[in-house]
């Protein structure tokens, strides 16, 4: 782990980013599913 708390800023708005975007992608495949 680093010191530097911008890089760690960054680091967990990418992840939150990677997160959301996953969510999203799931959410997309189940109603999709759903409405086969």
């Amino acid at each position: 782990m680093s010191d530097n708390s911008g890089n760690d800023k960054d680091t967990k708005r990418g992840i939150i980013q990677m997160s959301w975007s996953l969510a999203t992608r799931v959410s997309n495949h189940i109603h999709a599913v759903r409405y086969l």
